[in-house]
């Protein structure tokens, strides 16, 4: 979450009336509770460390690294960093991209709320089109983050011989 987004929040919480800071409090807590929320982060996490494992052989017969976030000097292709600070690194990309993901359940449940409150009606389809589109949406940012890892992580195996 970078700077201007925690301010927001800020702002939002202290400038809240009562009745606002509870619907807020209410979506937070969902968003906190949707698997959603944490699909991408954690697909994001164990294909990078699947690449950075099967790496490891590769680096110790004097392969580069090209991701910059993995290289000693901040440059692509260079040497790369030692494996547990490489670890460290992704565990922390891990945490900062809850941020997307936890804006968008944010701004779903908060259409979701004002569409349950405009079509009372129409709570179940609401409830279940809010659901298919968050889940559609983790898919597909999942995927986006998760499927280059996974596939350089097979190059990789083969790279070094099917290990």
């Amino acid at each position: 979450m970078n700077a201007r987004t925690t301010a927001l929040i800020v702002l939002l919480l202290t400038t809240a009336r009562p009745a606002d800071a509870q619907g807020l409090r209410h979506v937070l807590t969902q968003v906190a509770l949707d698997p959603f929320t944490y699909s991408t982060s954690a697909f994001g996490y164990v294909s990078a460390r699947a690449d950075w494992k099967t790496s490891q052989p590769l680096f110790a017969a004097g392969w580069m690294e090209h991701d910059p976030l993995l290289t000693r000097i901040g440059q692509p292709d260079d040497v790369p960093v030692g494996y547990r600070r490489g670890m460290r690194t992704m565990q922390i990309n891990a945490i900062w991209n809850l941020a997307t993901p936890a804006a968008h359940n944010a701004a779903a449940r908060l259409v979701e709320g004002w569409l349950t409150r405009r079509f009372p009606d129409h709570r179940r389809l609401i409830v279940v089109a809010s659901w298919a589109e968050r889940g559609a949406t983790a898919a597909v940012m999942s995927y986006q983050v998760a499927a280059p890892a996974f596939r350089q992580a097979a190059s990789n195996r083969r790279a070094a011989g099917g290990r």
